[in-house]
């Protein structure tokens, strides 16, 4: 299952460490991404990018009935996770060291 899962005996599977990081407890977790990723305010949108570049307008407002901000407003439950990712992936990116 993409590396998430392994067979550890016959017929007991165990987390990966890329698994692992789907646990809400592990350093830098990726679960509340893996959620935003699956939710319908993210991949609503998503599925309209061709639209979007070929256009250059913002598809979100016809994928969501309104504005992402405002689908999220409605949504408490998804803006949620939204907000928990986005802070994971700055946590993530504010404990990576500087590039030269």
């Amino acid at each position: 299952m993409a590396g998430v899962l392994a067979e550890v005996a016959p017929r007991t599977f165990g987390l990966t460490p890329l698994g692992r990081t789907l646990r809400a407890d592990a350093p830098g977790s990726m679960r509340s991404m893996a959620i935003v990723q699956a939710a319908p305010g993210h991949w609503l949108p998503w599925g309209r990018l061709l639209e979007n570049v070929r256009s250059g307008r913002a598809v979100a407002p016809d994928a969501l009935g309104m504005d992402t901000y405002a689908y999220y407003a409605q949504h408490p439950e998804e803006a949620a996770a939204f907000n928990a990712a986005m802070t994971s992936l700055s946590a993530l990116a504010a404990s990576e060291p500087p590039s030269v």
